[in-house]
């Protein structure tokens, strides 16, 4: 029998759906392309954490809202100690497999609602979130989490047959409602690093008015 209207109108229906099937995909397709270059943007592509300026923008809104809330906020600066003798010794693929494993070992260490990020070079710096009700329980619970860091850094690093011991300097600094702005400080938690290796390296300080 020929095509009466019937046929002619599935296959008009088939056509359509195929239409809309390959629309569909390349919709998806997009939005994934979308989503891994918003990923790529924001993340240091070695070590899989936020990079210097997802950093920035957390930071300055984190310390907004702890203004607003008079939550109280921690940072710590977090410089890798004898990592240019792993570079120098061994070559920069053995660097980036300590930098990667330093990354792994402090982001296991954090609370989902904190923040890891690479500066750069082997430079982290951590934020955490509510880490007390006064500014002594705030010390205490951010001396304790650096401390757990320091000594996660300093356990011995595994590298295709190689062993490589590092270790770790950081420096703290409490936020409140009465802190600065971002770019201080950082700079204040960067003076308290470099103030840890000053005292001999693999060590915490926490940043004061006197330092």
């Amino acid at each position: 029998p020929g095509e009466g209207p019937a046929r002619i109108e599935d296959a008009e229906l088939l056509r359509r759906a195929g239409a809309l099937a390959s629309y569909l995909s390349m919709a998806i397709a997009n939005l994934r392309m979308r989503e891994t270059l918003r990923a790529q943007a924001i993340h240091d592509p070695l070590t899989g954490l936020f990079n210097r300026r997802q950093m920035d923008e957390v930071l300055e809104r984190e310390v907004r809202r702890a203004g607003r809330h008079g939550d109280a906020l921690a940072v710590l600066m977090v410089d890798i100690d004898r990592f240019k003798r792993v570079n120098d010794n061994f070559g920069h693929e053995a660097g980036d497999g300590v930098l990667y494993t330093v990354a792994r070992r402090i982001r296991g260490l954090l609370r989902d609602s904190d923040l890891c990020a690479r500066l750069g070079g082997d430079e982290f710096v951590v934020l955490l979130e509510k880490v007390g009700v006064d500014e002594a329980e705030s010390a205490a619970h951010a001396l304790l989490v650096a401390n757990k860091i320091r000594m996660a850094v300093s356990a011995p690093i595994n590298h295709k047959g190689n062993e490589f011991g590092v270790g770790a300097s950081i420096g703290v600094r409490l936020i409140s409602a009465r802190s600065g702005d971002t770019e201080t400080l950082l700079r204040e938690a960067d003076t308290a690093m470099y103030e840890a290796k000053k005292a001999g390296r693999s060590q915490v300080k926490l940043f004061s008015a006197t330092t």
